[in-house]
């Protein structure tokens, strides 16, 4: 086979950049989506969802494992607000995260 007909593979910087870019996209994609559950989460605590929907229950217990590490971070007396408060601040987080990751080098583009 004629090594010029074989395509080119890139090397050295440009094939980490690549593989930079893609790795950031798909962490920003995976934060986007957390941030999407948790505020699901909260929409279908205040509105009147029925629970007993596999989809509802679902995101519910989505949202309930992706803002685990914001439980109880504020503890107003009221449970169904305090929820609220702990969601945004998870779903803020997700959001700010997936900002940072697109600003990093190779990150854009």
């Amino acid at each position: 086979m004629d090594e010029e007909a074989a395509p080119r593979k890139r090397r050295g910087p440009a094939a980490l950049a690549g593989v930079l870019r893609v790795t950031y996209r798909i962490s920003q994609l995976v934060l986007i989506v957390l941030a999407l559950v948790v505020f699901l989460g909260i929409v279908f605590t205040k509105a009147p969802t029925n629970a007993k929907n596999t989809i509802v229950s679902n995101v519910l217990d989505l949202a309930r494992n992706a803002a685990g590490p914001f439980k109880d971070v504020f503890s107003p007396k009221d449970k169904e607000n305090a929820l609220v408060v702990n969601y945004l601040l998870a779903g803020g987080v997700y959001l700010v995260l997936a900002y940072i990751v697109r600003k990093l080098p190779t990150g854009k583009g």
